[in-house]
């Protein structure tokens, strides 16, 4: 029996990813930290990022998640086998949750391997959610670019953005456009794990290239890499919305529009339910498109030199729950 649209949504949680340890024999038991992140990023002076400030409020983000889906996703009978002619995207996280999901997914070994689950289960059937509940979002797509990679081996990204070629040509809708993208940073369990995870989302500032007193540039540790290697993958494709996973973990972030400021959520475990990953994605990326009912960037006054030390400009808004914007910073520790 084929489940209404809703109830799939409900219940879809990922299914466990299993890595092949015959090849990856040093692989990472929870609590542990890895040292094996070696991204190629070092402290630089141009990069602006001050501050992160934890996401405090989840339950009210996780009651707008469900409302939301009440509000908009309706219930209606679907065929989760069914694939889109055109497109060939299907909800693609298995129904019922005890069915085979993976007999097509070889167990990863490997950053490729990896990227193939996090993009035939979660964004498939994101990308076909958000296609299916707004009509709007059919020129959007997630798409992999890691041409210019230098760190590909442990480090890739999918890109939520708009592919039509002919709007893409007005110059204001592709401005436009790339305000409402967002990056979907990857790394391996093995070289991210859930320790690691944990330290990037609880980390609460970004230090300065220079120190008084020393003459070279800090040394940045593990968490601070990898926040240096987001920030500066959304600065260059001017998005403001990010998502960092190892497919076990995930953890939903956003920086404010002078780019000094972060905020991030906890962090979110593969199986998630009520709401479950699949619903957080859903909704982090609505929000970057600025749909109704959701988290909402905007501009607020700051002083007349809006530079480096330019004040957190994020507003937390959800329609429908809270009645008046609030400031971020009041949902922050």
């Amino acid at each position: 029996m084929s489940p209404d649209l809703r109830s799939y949504l409900q219940c879809c949680a990922l299914p466990e990813m299993i890595v092949d340890v015959r090849w990856i024999p040093d692989f990472l038991l929870d609590g542990h930290k890895s040292h094996k992140n070696h991204l190629s990023v070092q402290a630089e002076q141009w990069r602006r990022l001050e501050t992160i400030n934890p996401i405090e409020m989840t339950s009210k983000i996780e009651s707008c998640i469900v409302s939301g889906l009440e509000a908009y996703i309706p219930q209606t009978a679907i065929d989760i086998t069914e694939y889109e002619k055109e497109t060939g995207e299907r909800f693609s996280v298995p129904y019922p949750l005890n069915s085979r999901p993976n007999e097509y997914l070889a167990r990863p070994t490997d950053i490729l391997r990896l990227m193939s689950w996090v993009d035939n289960l979660s964004l498939m059937t994101v990308q076909r959610t958000m296609h299916c509940v707004f009509p709007d979002t059919q020129d959007w797509s997630f798409q992999h670019d890691n041409k210019w990679e230098v760190d590909s081996d442990i480090f890739s990204h999918f890109t939520w953005e708009l592919r039509d070629p002919v709007l893409l040509r007005d110059a204001h809708i592709k401005r436009e456009a790339k305000k409402k993208s967002v990056v979907i940073a990857v790394q391996p369990p093995w070289i991210l794990s859930q320790m690691d995870m944990k330290q990037f989302s609880n980390c609460k500032s970004f230090p300065p290239c220079h120190v008084a007193g020393n003459a070279f540039p800090v040394a940045l540790d593990s968490k601070h890499r990898v926040w240096a290697k987001i920030w500066d993958l959304c600065v260059q494709k001017e998005s403001h919305w990010f998502v960092l996973t190892s497919y076990n973990q995930w953890v939903f972030g956003a920086f404010s529009p002078g780019w000094t400021t972060a905020f991030t959520t906890k962090v979110f475990n593969f199986d998630q339910k009520d709401p479950s990953i699949i619903l957080h994605l859903a909704f982090w990326i609505a929000s970057a498109m600025r749909l109704p009912g959701t988290c909402l960037l905007t501009k607020v006054r700051c002083g007349a030199e809006c530079g480096h030390s330019d004040i957190p400009a994020m507003l937390y808004h959800i329609l429908g729950v809270f009645p008046d914007s609030r400031d971020l910073a009041s949902y922050t520790a």
